[in-house]
């Protein structure tokens, strides 16, 4: 049998028995989950329990009872410093579709996350080929935002949320972002980020996801 430090220490994310509550109102109750490296898995819930969750994995807000761990140590055991660097490179949660970054190139979206995360400059072109290359996205990045199809588009996304070599990428769930793309051409890049060991947690408010990831949870 492994040991049970050595369970949490090879999973990137572990929730023992998690409850959290807004205003006295219980929103997540008992949760508990364990994500290794590549697994996809689907939470849904109402709005309002999973912003709690991403506040919760973000280190932001911490749970009425219950553990979070993340690479074998407990968020609520982190610096300011460490939880700053947590956030920049180990979780990513991707904003999808943010009008501001249409005035940008693929490449020029794709470069933000390198400017706050301390990676230095001299290194963010290679970086940039590095993840395009993974996604096969080397012939849009001099294209402007607006010039790319609603696909083009999602995969410039998902590169710019991979670009820091996270552990875990958060998405709400793209098809609302992203209509005109299929799920199946979503899997198609999401299964990439499988092969990369980046674990992927989609976020809704239905389960429409529920046969395409490797596990299901209802809040």
């Amino acid at each position: 049998m492994i040991e049970h430090w050595r369970v949490n220490w090879l999973s990137i994310l572990n929730l023992e028995n998690i409850s959290m509550e807004k205003e006295g109102e219980a929103l997540i109750k008992g949760l508990s989950l364990r994500v290794n490296a590549g697994e996809r898995l689907l939470i849904e819930g109402k709005s309002i329990q999973l912003e709690m969750l991403v506040k919760l994995l973000q280190g932001k807000e911490a749970p009425r009872s219950g553990v979070c761990e993340f690479m074998g140590r407990e968020l609520a055991s982190l610096s300011n410093s460490g939880l700053s660097n947590h956030r920049k490179l180990k979780l990513v949660y991707l904003q999808l579709k943010d009008s501001y970054n249409s005035q940008f190139t693929a490449e020029g979206l794709i470069q933000q996350p390198l400017k706050y995360s301390g990676v230095y400059p001299s290194k963010w072109k290679k970086k940039i080929v590095e993840v395009s290359d993974k996604l096969g996205i080397g012939e849009i990045l001099k294209k402007s935002m607006s010039e790319l199809t609603a696909f083009e588009e999602f995969k410039a996304y998902i590169a710019r949320g991979i670009v820091v070599e996270p552990k875990l990428l958060i998405l709400l769930d793209p098809l609302l972002y992203f209509p005109e793309v299929t799920l199946e051409e979503i899997m198609t890049v999401l299964e990439k980020l499988q092969n990369i060991d980046i674990a992927v947690m989609i976020l809704s408010v239905n389960n429409r996801w529920q046969q395409q990831v490797d596990q299901y949870l209802p809040l």
